[in-house]
């Protein structure tokens, strides 16, 4: 600071004609770059939930309104930054309006029987995931086998 550093651009004076712009845009629920803001989505996102998710849930919005369903997936992977690191990416006002409508941030994963439990201790011990395909794992210790074996020393393999 002493060094006359600006921790923020400074914001030129609005004219009134920009000022009444922002408020029709504000009114019509867009930005000042034309998208639909977060309150817009939002309200949306009311009205979806009552019709087809009255007791909240895992929301999936149609995929042919590209907007909102991506809007609704942008909510969920920045609650899912907002834990993992430990920044705010998702404000928790909006995280809190989120919640009260029943909004689910992962999909419930249903019980699994003693049978699947079973199954998927096979397949961990065989190297293989419940699709069938060789686990990372397993690649990995292919890999070391391969390392050791054919360049003991390191470095590049081709």
């Amino acid at each position: 600071e002493r060094l006359g550093f600006l921790w923020e651009k400074e914001q030129p004076e609005k004219s009134e004609d920009e000022e009444s712009q922002e408020g029709e845009q504000e009114a019509q629920g867009t930005t000042r770059r034309g998208t639909i803001s977060w309150d817009t989505h939002y309200e949306k996102l009311v009205r979806f939930m009552k019709e087809n998710y009255p007791d909240g849930g895992f929301v999936r919005p149609p995929i042919a309104d590209t907007k909102f369903y991506n809007w609704v997936s942008t909510q969920r992977s920045q609650y899912r930054k907002n834990a993992a690191f430990k920044k705010p990416c998702l404000t928790d006002d909006r995280v809190e309006k989120l919640e009260r409508l029943g909004f689910l941030w992962e999909k419930e994963q249903p019980e699994k029987s003693e049978d699947e439990e079973s199954q998927e201790g096979e397949q961990e011990a065989q190297g293989t995931t419940r699709r069938g395909t060789i686990s990372w794992d397993t690649h990995y210790e292919k890999l070391v086998h391969f390392m050791k074996k054919n360049n003991p020393d390191g470095g590049f393999v081709r």
